[in-house]
């Protein structure tokens, strides 16, 4: 039985495609056929995104002001 292999996308990749299947008039299913990719794998990435995104927001609005 041969393992199976899995493809490894780097981050600059990952948002590449994330802002491929953003544009207008582009299904996810257009840019998931394109890249081999599933439907659920491109929305999970979207959904991890958005929580970096979110996390990286909360901890800017916790900074504290530099006192120069």
């Amino acid at each position: 039985m041969s393992k199976r292999e899995y493809r490894r996308f780097t981050a600059e990749q990952k948002l590449e495609i994330l802002r491929e299947a953003e544009q207008p008039g582009v299904t996810v299913s257009e840019v998931c056929r394109r890249h081999s990719l599933s439907p659920s794998v491109l929305y999970r990435w979207r959904a991890v995104a958005q929580k970096g995104s979110t996390v990286a927001l909360k901890r800017d609005a916790q900074r504290k002001p530099r006192k120069d």
